[in-house]
């Protein structure tokens, strides 16, 4: 056939073709003509000798060809031409691109036979027969309209070219060598999109009713209702699940901002194709979702949010597909067949469909194009449930040989959310691997090392401990920051320094640990289902429960049938949402019913029926007598006789009905009352200030939405899609109860809970640079609560006795502190209070006295003997040993000491001391003033007596006289006792400031305040010793032997207030008395009435902590004296003020009555001395200290230096003694002028 035949134009046969059979002998045409016309012969004529049709596939398009978008490189034509040898049988192309056959063709070969030409054979399929038409001149196939059906991919019959053979003169027939192979295929469709099938279909062509006999892939047949897919090849019984329940959808759509507005939970939708639903909720991403009634959903509809539709509220870009775990899935693909027919994505359309990534491996996408579910995704997960996903966007692509669609579907399998519960608490268990023990202490501060990316690791509070072995602990821990994962390292200070264990298990959240008969059935399979325990109340209404899940159950040795527990209160099932009653001991599994003993139950914050509120006060720490449940009291209601306690040592109230006895702290007393009953309560305390983070759990759901109500406090938000709450609270605030909402599309589940913002007036200690050091109030058990006072206590309790402050908004505490950390790296005195709480804050930093401040005055037996007060001092000027010879006639001079002894003259010049020759300085007898520093301020009386010396006059004959005048004169000691005091009073005032007195600093508060005083350390210091910061010494505290544990602080207050500078100095005679034993924070009103009162006492430790006893006063390892660890190295080796107590001179005290100072001498050495000397020699000098009183010879004196060898004294001797004269002292807590001077 010519290459220029590539078009035609069809020429149908003539109406006088005549009818003839092949082969048949056929009268000839009236004549037979050549191309121009002129008759010729017919053996003239060559006769055609061959057809056939390429058999390559040759592809029509039908419908809109302008959405063909994959034509590159594909066989695509509108017609089909023959080839072959045709001889004289001429098809000729016109100018315009048609073709046709000539005349002398039509003449000489059509037209004597019935039959010309072209024609299909009779064996073509009549499904497709409508869809082709064949030019019969020309041999030219094509597709019969631009509007026909799609037809898959098949090979025309044989073609039939029937002709008058003008050189045989009979019909002939040639049949195709080769056929086309040939389909017709529609651009697929642009709208495309997946719809559940609830109501499967499983009929038409292809699906068979019974099971086939040979199972193959593909296979799809219906029996007894059921619907069958064979998709792995040996299953014949693999159902293809219909779809059944609401059809959960989500829409991401161009803006979701118009959709629940006003607050609304849901409402009407409806697209512009007429689909319509309910939305229930929508997310920050321009998502919603909510449930499918009916229609179809495409990306790109147009969406409305009311029925009927009338305005465009929102595109959607992307549909989104959710299902449970235990749903029949089934999504069929579908087309907008207002647009294109839905043959366009079938088998006839030569569809193929693909999807990424992989779906999950119950989920399974037919690609079998000639199976009748092609397009489906069909459930295969038999009788499991499927897999959890969040929603994973797949990319869908359908197409043929001509056209490529692409969409996007989301698809989610998630649960409806279930048992959403709130905690602080985690659990988990730790082992030290190096060593065998594990040291952590309930309130003791936790911290885990970094886990990568995070740059922080998690933080938390120790609130109880279940000990396995020493080593292998449980820890429950307050999180504080982070998150604690399994196989990281632990420490126990706040921020990560060094492992001192590794997390052995995954952490399980918590808010009670249960104690029942038997744990033996919560295995870790069953674990996995998430079980909960109820407690039902027998009184009506009887369908009343507590309800908590168990998250956790330690197996280990020790802790059988202990488990951990979520209570959950759901506030939409208001029969849910009791507590836990500690005299309610009869549980069950909420699934299975099996019956449980309560036998113990623990936890942070529970409320507590007592026979008696009326001995407690808002804040008090109390003891109960058989557990030693250290809690805390506050929200006293006197009405039903009910306490909210906060437990803070980690032991539970163990009931034992019908009560359990209890004690204050502090001192540890007797009390009527009993704890009758307690509950369970969900109420997380947060600190105004300090980073909180509430966990969520949620044991069932994904895919989740949080929302909560009313409004977080300031400074606290929600995490929309974890669920926790955290921040930093900004403001305090009363209980107040929330409602946290976890929504997915399949439902929601909410819990309640109260949330108490504390604020606080505190004082706290950092030391740079090391792990171990411990702040914490005083008192039983008291080992980590801190050393805050809370507003609400403040506000809350009366000061009208000190009975109703004790331990509560008068508190006293300890920081206990290695002795190497007080005397190399510098401590950090914090006070912090809140807005609101205190007008201003008052600080009297810890001061001691280094040497005894005192004030000489004549009427002290430092300067007078006798009660008769002579003037015992004399200066002596103008004497002479010349006037020895006057005859005592004449000489009237006088020692000035009247008539008590007889009188005397002096003839030497000189300071006398009752007659004795004194070899010092006045200044020397100013008892305060030292070689060093100069504390004394007073002032003594002395004579000063002039004598004068008139020799003989011979002249005159005069005899010699000897006379004196007597003056009484003031010596001032111009010192300043202040210069005395010592400690971190240095810290805080300038040199001018403290010689001035100041000893109080006041600090406007009202706004809030973080103020820090940072203390030199003793080594910058220059000193020795710890003396001059560490202000605790057990010799001076007022403590309860019984328990070893600090009375309230009144014992000490009176002790320094004993005597002070400004009414006599000289009663000062240990180192405390007149001076401030700890530092002292006062939180004062606008009118500086004391509101509240912290006092901190910093204590040096000499050797490892002993935990279990940071509340005792009286502790080994705390002062280790001389001993010595095992390389005989001393374990003291910075001294504090217990290190230099002699021995025990102090009575006990009460609650309120200070410490009495012994009077009692003890024997020290011996020595020798002369009268009207300072100084008495001793043998040794071990035992006197600057300040000690001690007896010689019956005489009180005051020691003022001491020497290797000898004692200076305050006042000369008032006679000689002689070598072995014993002294003795009255030993008290010394004062440390040895921490400052050098050995003379």
């Amino acid at each position: 056939m010519p290459d220029s035949l590539t078009k035609f134009k069809e020429d149908g046969a003539s109406s006088d073709d005549a009818s003839s059979s092949v082969g048949e002998v056929v009268d000839p045409p009236s004549g037979f003509i050549d191309e121009n016309g002129n008759e010729i012969d017919g053996d003239k004529i060559t006769d055609p000798t061959s057809v056939s049709y390429s058999n390559s596939t040759h592809i029509f398009i039908t419908g809109d060809s302008s959405l063909a978008n994959a034509t590159d490189g594909k066989n695509i034509i509108t017609y089909i031409t023959p080839d072959g040898q045709f001889g004289d049988y001429n098809i000729v192309e016109e100018e315009l691109g048609f073709f046709f056959l000539t005349s002398a063709s039509k003449n000489n070969f059509l037209d004597p036979i019935t039959n010309p030409g072209f024609n299909f054979g009779s064996d073509i399929t009549t499904t497709y027969a409508a869809n082709f038409s064949t030019n019969n001149q020309t041999g030219l196939i094509e597709i019969a309209s631009s509007s026909v059906t799609p037809v898959r991919s098949f090979t025309l019959a044989p073609i039939n070219f029937n002709f008058y053979s003008p050189s045989a003169e009979t019909a002939q027939t040639i049949t195709t060598t080769s056929q086309p192979r040939v389909t017709i295929q529609a651009p697929i469709p642009e709208r495309l999109t997946f719809e559940t099938q609830q109501s499967f279909n499983c009929t038409g062509t292809g699906i068979g009713t019974t099971p086939p006999a040979s199972p193959a892939i593909g296979d799809v047949y219906l029996s007894a209702g059921t619907c069958y897919y064979n998709y792995d090849g040996t299953n014949t019984n693999t159902v293809a699940f219909p779809f059944t329940g609401p059809v959960f959808v989500g829409f991401e759509v161009d803006d979701n901002s118009g959709f629940l507005t006003n607050d609304l939970t849901s409402e009407t939708f409806t697209t512009e194709n007429g689909a319509t639903g309910t939305i229930t909720y929508k997310d920050s991403d321009n998502n919603i979702y909510g449930t499918l009634t009916s229609g179809s959903l495409y990306p790109g509809d147009q969406i409305d949010n009311a029925f009927p539709f009338s305005n465009r509220e929102g595109t959607i870009e992307k549909v989104k597909y959710f299902f449970q775990p235990d749903s029949n899935i089934n999504l069929k693909l579908i087309n907008d067949t207002s647009e294109a027919l839905s043959s366009h994505i079938g088998y006839e359309n030569s569809t193929n469909i693909s999807i990424t990534p992989d779906l999950p491996s119950t989920l399974r996408l037919v690609k079998d194009v000639d199976s009748p579910l092609f397009g489906y995704i069909i459930d295969t997960s038999g009788a499991t449930d499927h897999s959890y996903q969040s929603p994973v966007e797949y990319t869908v692509t359908v197409n043929n040989d001509i056209s490529t669609r692409t969409f996007k579907i989301d698809i989610g399998i998630i649960n409806p959310p279930e048992d959403l519960s709130y905690s602080q608490l985690v659990a988990f268990k730790v082992k030290n691997l190096v060593q065998s023990t594990s040291n952590f202490t309930e309130g003791q501060e936790i911290s885990s090392a970094t886990l990568p990316p995070l740059s922080d690791g998690a933080k938390g509070i120790i609130k109880r401990i279940l000990d396995i072995d020493g080593n292998e602990k449980y820890l429950i821990v307050q999180v504080i920051s982070g998150e604690f994962v399994k196989d990281i390292s632990v420490d126990n200070y706040k921020d990560f320094l060094d492992e001192e264990a590794v997390i052995q298990t995954t952490p399980v959240s918590l808010t009670h640990i249960m104690s029942l008969n038997s744990t033996a059935a919560f295995t870790p399979t069953y674990l996995e289902t998430r079980p909960a325990l109820c407690m039902r109340f027998p009184a009506a209404p009887s369908d009343k429960f507590a309800r908590a899940v168990v998250t956790g159950n330690p197996t280990d040795a020790g802790l059988s049938n202990v488990i951990f527990v979520n209570q959950t209160k759901n506030i939409n099932d208001i029969n849910s949402s009791e507590d836990f009653l500690a005299s309610n001991n009869a549980l069950e599994d909420c699934g299975n019913a099996t019956a449980y003993v309560l036998n113990e139950i623990w936890t942070p914050v529970m409320r507590a029926t007592f026979t008696d509120v009326s001995s407690l006060v808002s804040g008090m720490d109390i003891l109960t007598s058989t557990g030693r449940a250290n809690l805390i009291a506050s929200q006293i209601n006197s009405s039903d006789n009910t306490a909210l306690l906060q437990s803070t040592n980690g032991k539970p109230i163990t009931m034992s009905l019908p009560g359990e006895a209890f004690s204050s702290v502090r001192p540890y007393s007797a009390n009527g009352a009993t704890i009758s009953d307690f509950q369970t309560l969900t109420t997380f305390e947060l600190h105004r200030g300090v980073d909180s983070v509430i966990k969520s759990t949620l044991p069932k759901g994904e895919d989740i939405v949080y929302s909560v109500t009313p409004d977080l406090p300031p400074g606290l938000s929600l995490d929309e899609e974890t669920g926790d709450i955290v921040g930093s609270p900004e403001v305090a605030a009363s209980s107040k109860t929330y409602t946290v909402t976890a929504q997915n599309i399949l439902g929601s589940f909410s819990a309640s809970f109260d949330l108490l913002i504390e604020d606080y007036f505190e004082v706290n200690i950092e030391v740079e640079n090391t792990p171990k050091f411990f702040t914490h109030k005083d008192g039983e058990d008291n080992f980590f609560n801190k050393c805050r006072v809370k507003k609400r206590d403040i506000v809350s309790n009366p000061r009208s006795a000190s009975s109703d402050i004790e331990d509560i908004i008068d508190i006293d505490c300890y920081a206990d502190i290695g002795e190497n950390n007080l005397y190399f790296r510098e401590l950090k005195i914090q006070a912090n209070v809140g807005p609101g709480i205190c007008h201003s804050v008052r600080y009297k930093p810890f001061f001691f006295y280094k040497k005894r401040p005192m004030m000489t005055r004549s009427s002290t037996s430092d300067i007078a003997y006798s009660a008769a007060a002579r003037y015992i001092v004399q200066v002596v000027k103008g004497a002479t040993t010349d006037a020895s010879i006057v005859a005592p006639a004449n000489n009237t001079a006088t020692d000035g000491l009247g008539d008590v002894t007889p009188a005397s003259t002096y003839y030497n010049d000189g300071i006398y001391i009752n007659g004795v020759l004194f070899s010092g300085e006045l200044d020397d007898l100013c008892s305060g003033k030292y070689h060093d520093i100069n504390c004394d301020n007073g002032s003594f009386e002395y004579a000063e007596l002039v004598y004068t010396y008139t020799e003989e006059n011979t002249d005159t004959g005069d005899p010699a006289y000897y006379r004196n005048t007597v003056e009484v004169l003031d010596h001032t000691c111009d010192g300043n006792p202040y210069l005395c005091r010592k400690g971190a009073i240095e810290d805080v005032f300038s040199t001018e400031e403290l010689s001035n007195g100041f000893s109080t600093m006041v600090i406007e508060a009202f706004s809030g305040l973080n103020y820090e005083s940072v203390l030199k350390t003793p080594q910058q210091r220059g000193a020795h010793s710890n003396r001059s910061i560490a202000s605790f010494a057990y010799e001076n505290s007022c403590y309860n032997s019984v328990n070893n544990t600090e009375y309230y602080s009144e014992g000490l207050k009176l002790h320094a207030d004993s005597a002070s500078l400004s009414n006599d100095p000289n009663q000062i005679i240990d180192p405390f008395m007149g001076a401030q034993p700890y530092y002292t924070f006062s939180c004062l009103d606008e009118f500086s009435v004391t509101q509240a009162r912290i006092n901190l006492h910093i204590r040096d430790w000499d050797n490892n902590y002993e935990m279990n006893n940071l509340d005792k006063v009286t502790i080994a390892s705390m002062d280790e004296g001389t001993n010595t660890d095992v390389f005989d190295e001393p374990l003291n080796e910075f001294n504090d003020w217990d290190d230099y107590t002699n021995s025990t001179n102090y009575s006990a005290c009460t609650d309120s009555a200070a410490p009495t100072l012994g009077n009692s001498y003890t024997a020290i050495t011996t020595g020798n001395g002369s009268v009207g000397s300072l100084y008495f020699y001793t043998v040794s000098s071990s035992g006197f200290y600057s300040g000690l009183n001690v007896i010689i010879g019956g005489q009180t004196y005051i020691v003022k230096r001491v020497y290797s060898n000898a004692i200076q004294l305050t006042r000369p001797l008032h006679a000689t003694f002689a070598a072995g004269t014993a002294i003795t002292g009255r030993q008290l807590i010394p004062f440390p002028y040895n921490d400052w001077e050098e050995e003379p």
